[in-house]
């Protein structure tokens, strides 16, 4: 295996390689470490996977993110085509992303850590919420407010509670379109919200069961940084 860079990306390599060939979950590096990245494991199963299948090498690692970097722009590209359907605002827009400084570079686009996925899933709530905030098709509505759920939990158990910070201007932008009655009457809603809160909770629960002291963890390291 070559050199990883230093950054989380060593840390992530190990979780996965622990998982695939030792069945182990969590790392004991040291008693007072082991709780200090308390971020879920989506990712690292998704890596894990790669390695068990291309070998345990820092591509095998990278190559989630690759992709998740390509989707991040083509999610970006057709979102604004079909929206505005306009192809050069839409081209120019998931150009833009490509030549932002920091975005093909060590900890997002080049390396195995897990911020380019958050940013994905992210920008995929805003883009459907968004959808389903206009939409005046209740087929098609309902449709984006599911995808919206869905990419909001994809990203808190690819990287934890991130998505909260987007709360608060979502709720505004509910009341400014006049949707929050459709919004809390719709059995879809319920229905997302009632999968999202089982698979977060199925995590975050099942680990503190095996890993006592985990919760206490997660709002020490990452809620109350």
């Amino acid at each position: 295996m070559n050199k990883l860079f230093i950054f989380d990306e060593g840390y992530y390599f190990i979780r996965a390689n622990e998982l695939g060939e030792h069945g182990r979950f969590f790392i004991f590096f040291d008693p007072t470490s082991h709780l200090q990245n308390t971020k879920p494991y989506l990712f690292v199963f998704i890596q894990t996977v790669f390695g068990k299948c291309f070998g345990w090498n820092e591509w095998s690692l990278r190559m989630p993110i690759i992709i998740s970097s390509v989707a991040l722009i083509g999610i970006i590209y057709f979102f604004i085509k079909n929206t505005y359907k306009d192809y050069w605002w839409a081209l120019t827009s998931a150009a833009v992303l490509l030549v932002i400084p920091y975005f093909v570079y060590p900890h997002m686009a080049f390396t195995g850590d897990h911020d380019v996925p958050l940013i994905l899933f992210t920008t995929g709530f805003i883009f459907y919420y968004y959808s389903f905030l206009v939409e005046p098709e209740k087929k098609e509505y309902q449709r984006y407010l599911l995808l919206a759920i869905l990419f909001a939990t994809l990203s808190v158990l690819t990287k934890g509670w991130m998505i909260v910070f987007f709360l608060p201007a979502s709720f505004v932008f509910l009341f400014l379109y006049k949707k929050h009655r459709l919004l809390f009457t719709n059995g879809y809603f319920w229905m997302g919200m009632g999968f999202s809160i089982i698979a977060i909770a199925s995590w975050y629960l099942g680990r503190e069961y095996v890993d006592p002291g985990y919760l206490k963890a997660v709002w020490t390291y990452e809620m109350g940084r």
